[in-house]
């Protein structure tokens, strides 16, 4: 508690007045971390569909990058973000995966993108002087990576 407490500038027994413990406490930023996350409109296909539900994702998680350890050793999720989820799902299927194929595909993105965003909050907080615009990186891989997928459940239609 007393590291989240200077994460978020008080002191660790002021923190349990308004929670439990520490789980409660996390759980409760992660909610409010993805209620305040950009939802994109639908988008025209399947591909771009996912490109933007991704990029909501990174920009969101690179606002609260100290979180995302905790989404992955914890296993937390928000319910806010579940509508963004089904949408990944659905154009997923909708390019020709199974069930099992399309969760573990976007699985596989998220945790891309959650391992972009440490790394560039590393390079951030490590002072490195460059120019460089992670967002467009981030977005060419995942354009890259649809693209893959793509080809690979085209593939699989004509076996």
């Amino acid at each position: 508690m007393a590291r989240v407490g200077s994460e978020v500038g008080a002191r660790a027994a002021s923190l349990y007045y308004h929670v439990r413990n520490r789980d409660e406490l996390i759980q409760g930023i992660v909610d409010r971390a993805g209620e305040s996350g950009a939802h994109p409109p639908p988008s025209e296909t399947l591909e771009a569909e996912l490109e933007n539900i991704l990029l909501a994702f990174y920009d969101c998680l690179r606002r609260e990058a100290w979180l995302v350890p905790h989404l992955i050793r914890d296993e937390l999720a928000s319910a806010a973000v579940d509508p963004l989820i089904e949408r990944a799902h659905k154009a997923l299927r909708g390019m020709q995966m199974d069930e099992e194929g399309a969760w573990h595909a976007f699985a596989a993105m998220l945790h891309y993108c959650y391992g972009e965003v440490l790394v560039v909050d590393a390079t951030i907080k490590g002072n490195r002087d460059d120019d460089c615009d992670y967002r467009q990186l981030y977005t060419t891989t995942i354009r890259r990576y649809l693209s893959a997928l793509r080809m690979e459940a085209s593939g699989a239609r004509k076996n």
